[in-house]
């Protein structure tokens, strides 16, 4: 592995466990086996660094959402295929959740992150919006519905170390997440059905 990646792979962990301000370049650079002088020389500076890794994961994320929704189809059809592809890439990037939640309270990262975060969820309250005219779904707000499923998502992730006390079991396992996909596949039927 070259040592760009060694030390973004390392950043990455340790933002999502004690944060930008809390996290040093020393850190880094013993956690990647480089040194600081890799870190400036790869990324200019921590932030450039941060940067980096936020900006990789929101490109990762538009890319995995816009594959979905370039397809046509009805709402309840978006809105799962939106669900599926979320729960997808949080469970094979697990410090993505815990970066955005430690310092969307007020981080570093936080504007990078909301301007992000705004430019995704617009493009999938377009892409609902747009299939609107294919159903009866006339009671739903794009906006609420897109938060309230967030929230089911994202809080699984963020709280999965609580989670697996109330499980019992590791809530990011397999298992547990396909049981998790398929309640938040449920509720969306559940709300697109009572809106209808």
């Amino acid at each position: 592995m070259e040592a760009r990646e060694k030390i973004f792979q390392a950043a990455d962990r340790l933002f999502s466990v004690n944060g930008f301000d809390a996290t040093t370049t020393r850190e880094i650079a013993e956690a990647s086996n480089t040194n600081k002088a890799l870190i400036h020389y790869h990324f200019t500076s921590k932030r450039g660094l941060y940067q980096a890794i936020l900006d990789r994961y929101f490109d990762n994320l538009s890319e995995t959402l816009q594959g979905v929704l370039v397809k046509n189809g009805a709402t309840g059809d978006r809105l799962a295929a939106v669900i599926e592809a979320y729960v997808n890439f949080l469970a094979n990037n697990r410090s993505y959740a815990l970066i955005v939640q430690r310092e969307i309270t007020g981080g570093a990262g936080r504007e990078r992150i909301i301007e992000h975060m705004i430019h995704n969820f617009q493009m999938i309250i377009t892409a609902l919006r747009d299939a609107y005219p294919e159903s009866d779904y006339r009671n739903i707000d794009a906006e609420q519905l897109l938060i309230s499923f967030y929230g089911m998502i994202i809080t699984y992730f963020t709280y999965s170390d609580v989670i697996e006390r109330l499980l019992k079991s590791d809530p990011l396992s397999r298992a547990n997440l396909a049981k998790r996909k398929e309640h938040v596949l449920m509720m969306a039927d559940a709300v697109l059905k009572a809106a209808g």
